[in-house]
Formats: structure tokens, C-alpha cells, sequence
């Protein structure tokens, strides 16, 4: 077995019964490909050529930072964020509006 793997498993006996977290993720279109991050882990980015790749490539980034920090025996953060809208913004009714003003 793996020594990750090993310390993955040990670290899992000791966290609460719900061993799920749930993390909002953001993908952007960037200049050479998209990029997946989570505003709550920073640290963690994944890139690729489409979406899809990005997310996988995330993924599997989030899972190595957590297995670290769970061998390091320092907490995993939660996700603070409990609701994401979009914001729409009529350009043409602005421009008007500030045409008459």
C-alpha cells in the first residue's frame, strides 16, 4: 500500500461520521485553455483544455491537498459559501439611461 494511502486511511478513522465536503467550484475560461479553482482553497488549480478537463484535473489537486492535510493532522477547511447567483446587467438600458441623464 501506498504511504498516502496509509495516512489517508488513519487520518479517516478519527474525522466525524459525515466524512463528506463539498466545495464550490469556478471555471474560467483563461488564454490558453480553462481553469478550475474553489475561492476557498486557493492553493488548489486545475487546468485543461475544456471544461471537463479542468474539473477532472481540479479534482484530483483538491484530493491530494486534503490527503496532505489530513496527514499533517491539520483540519480540512469547509466551503463558507452557501448560495451563488448570476448578476444580469442590461447594457443597452444602462447606455440609454445614462444617455437621457
Amino acid at each position: 500500500m501506498r504511504p498516502r494511502t496509509v495516512l489517508l486511511r488513519l487520518a479517516l478513522r478519527y474525522l466525524p461520521v459525515n466524512t463528506t465536503k463539498r466545495y464550490t467550484v469556478l471555471i474560467v475560461r483563461g488564454p490558453s485553455g480553462h481553469i478550475a479553482f474553489s475561492p476557498r482553497l486557493p492553493d488548489v488549480v486545475g487546468r485543461g483544455r475544456g471544461r471537463n478537463a479542468a474539473y477532472k484535473d481540479f479534482k484530483a489537486h483538491l484530493e491530494e491537498h486534503i490527503a496532505g492535510l489530513l496527514g499533517r493532522a491539520v483540519p480540512v477547511p469547509e466551503d463558507d459559501i452557501v448560495s451563488v447567483k448570476y448578476a444580469k446587467v442590461d447594457l443597452r438600458a444602462l447606455e440609454l439611461k445614462s444617455n437621457l441623464a
